[in-house]
């Protein structure tokens, strides 16, 4: 088995990484931006680890993705049941240490072919992370991407450390953010750039209005309770073809009966049809139960924010709470 040489040195730096450990002294806020040479493009490099677990090296690629990671970091910003779609959503590559028995096979086969030993957790795993789909293989691109940021990081790192400084700092027009430039003469240089920590908002797509109509027509009525959540656990049978499914999960919030259970994933379509498909498919199952909705009480504000337009269009509450008793029993009894 032959390895490219792009991923030879790709596991070269990460050998080099696990060695300078810089979770050390670099919290997974001390964010780090690269300008990606040939498109320009800003992405932001965060080192995790710093409490002893998960050691690794996120690069996000762009401004979504870094809106989910300033939503997860900001206080009461999101729900328990928000974390693990944000992180799982964003798109992103990671490099993250691990034990063997996590590894895929292909990436013991590289392992092996390139001579390497490693014990205990410090296996190499290269990862690409897109919204809907269970992380896959790197491209030839992407392997390019995650080349530039730890080689950048390795540099910046050992220089915090030695100097004590952030990442971050105010300077005369607010906040900037430590950025590494390309230069026309190859060299790599540190520059300041204006930063806003700007949290995601989560969508909150419109609902059919003719279905809601028709719900709101309905004599029995109900308080429910509703989740919207994705299920960690990949479907499909290859590494890199792999999705999550979310389930939508509707209950009467008094008696406990459930009104309906949906799966749904990117198969088939993309992330942002998914998503948009949402309130209606809520719809659909109220109204197959022949219910009016009295309020709707939700696991998550991602779920909240889902059931907006047709909370609206009822003219009725929806609101988060941390635990919903009837849901939290309903989960409970499913094999996950």
């Amino acid at each position: 088995m032959s390895i490219a040489p792009e991923t030879v040195r790709l596991y070269d730096l990460a050998d080099e990484l696990y060695r300078l450990a810089p979770w050390d002294w670099m919290e997974e806020t001390d964010l780090v931006a690269v300008r990606l040479p040939g498109s320009g493009e800003l992405v932001y490099v965060s080192i995790m680890g710093q409490g002893g677990e998960h050691r690794a090296l996120s690069l996000y690629l762009g401004e979504d993705p870094l809106g989910k990671f300033n939503r997860v970091q900001s206080e009461g910003g999101c729900a328990e049941g928000d974390v693990m779609r944000l992180v799982l959503e964003s798109r992103q590559l990671q490099l993250s240490f691990k034990e063997r028995r996590d590894l895929e096979k292909a990436d013991l086969a590289a392992i092996k072919a390139l001579g390497r030993k490693y014990r205990g957790e410090n296996w190499p795993c290269f990862q690409s992370y897109h919204p809907g789909r269970a992380p896959g293989p790197l491209s030839p691109e992407e392997t390019a991407w995650l080349t530039v940021a730890c080689d950048q990081l390795l540099v910046v790192a050992p220089q915090l450390e030695k100097d004590g400084e952030a990442t971050l700092k105010n300077g005369s027009k607010g906040l900037e953010i430590l950025c590494r430039e390309q230069q026309a003469d190859g060299a790599w240089k540190d520059v300041w750039l204006p930063f806003k920590i700007v949290p995601h908002v989560f969508p909150s797509p419109q609902c059919n209005e003719i279905l809601a109509a028709k719900v709101a027509k309905h004599t029995d009525k109900a308080r429910l309770e509703c989740l919207f959540n994705i299920l960690p656990n990949p479907v499909g049978p290859r590494y890199g073809e792999r999705t999550y499914p979310y389930l939508m999960l509707v209950a009467d919030a008094d008696t406990g009966i459930v009104y309906g259970m949906d799966l749904l994933s990117v198969d088939g379509q993309s992330f942002d049809e998914m998503i948009a498909s949402a309130p209606n498919r809520f719809l659909a199952i109220v109204d197959k139960a022949g219910v009016r909705p009295l309020s709707i009480d939700c696991a998550s504000i991602a779920t909240c924010e889902l059931l907006h337009s047709p909370a609206c269009a009822l003219e009725i509450s929806v609101e988060c709470y941390e635990a919903l008793p009837v849901l939290d029993s309903i989960l409970d009894s499913i094999p996950m």
